[in-house]
This record gives C-alpha cells, sequence and structure tokens, in this order.
C-alpha cells in the first residue's frame, strides 16, 4: 500500500512539473521580449528629443537585441544584436529597474575666434517597471 501511495504522489508531481512548465517559459519569453521593446522604445525617444539645442549629444546607435535576468544579483543585463552587454538595470527601492548610460556630447561653445569646444558625457536614463 506504501509503495502504490509513493508511486501515485511521484505521478502527480510530474504532471504537475509538466503541466505548468511551458506556460512559465511562454511568459519568461513575453516578459523579455516586453523589456527588449521598452528599452528599444526609450532609446528611439532618447534620440528623437536631440533637438537644435541639443545636437551636440550622440545618437544611441545601438540596440537591445535580448536581456537577460540575473536573480542573484537583482539586475537585468541588456545585450546588443552583436551579444555585446550594453546596459545594466538595477532594481531601486521602488521597485523599477533603473540604468543609466553616459551618452557622449561635443559641441562648439562659442561662435567667436576662439573656437572654444567641449567635450562630456549627458546621462541617459532608462527604466523597467515590475
Amino acid at each position: 500500500m506504501m509503495y502504490r501511495t509513493y508511486l501515485l504522489l511521484i505521478c502527480v508531481m510530474c504532471i504537475g512539473c509538466m503541466g505548468t512548465s511551458p506556460d512559465v517559459s511562454v511568459e519568461k519569453t513575453n516578459a523579455k521580449q516586453s523589456a527588449v521593446d521598452s528599452l528599444n522604445r526609450q532609446i528611439a525617444v532618447f534620440n528623437r528629443r536631440r533637438g537644435p539645442a541639443n545636437q551636440g549629444i550622440s545618437p544611441i546607435e545601438q540596440r537591445v537585441a535580448r536581456v537577460e535576468y540575473d536573480h542573484k544579483r537583482n539586475r537585468v543585463t541588456a545585450f546588443t544584436t552583436d551579444g555585446k552587454a550594453f546596459l545594466v538595470l538595477k532594481r531601486g527601492p521602488d521597485g523599477r529597474l533603473k540604468g543609466i548610460l553616459q551618452v557622449p556630447y561635443h559641441e562648439a561653445a562659442g561662435s567667436g575666434a576662439d573656437g572654444s569646444h567641449s567635450w562630456g558625457t549627458v546621462e541617459a536614463v532608462f527604466f523597467l517597471e515590475r
């Protein structure tokens, strides 16, 4: 009798695992694709907002191809189409994932004879909601 109980318990556990596995996998795939889409939209918005006043800011050329979630460190790493890590988003106190990308800029500071220029970086901030 005890043998049958264990066998039944093992069968129920196997059926339960097999029944939920595809749904969880689909949810993870959908969540990752949503994160990729969101980050690429935010890049497009950043590039569009570079109006005449800030033309010296370089556009962000990279696009996010995939993301990986690191459960141990509670962060998301975004990778470009060539597989390089592009942006790391870390979870903040508000629960959102936040990443900052330093974007270079170069602008001619004056129109006079001194020909002064300035170089530096500006921060592009990206968020992913829970």
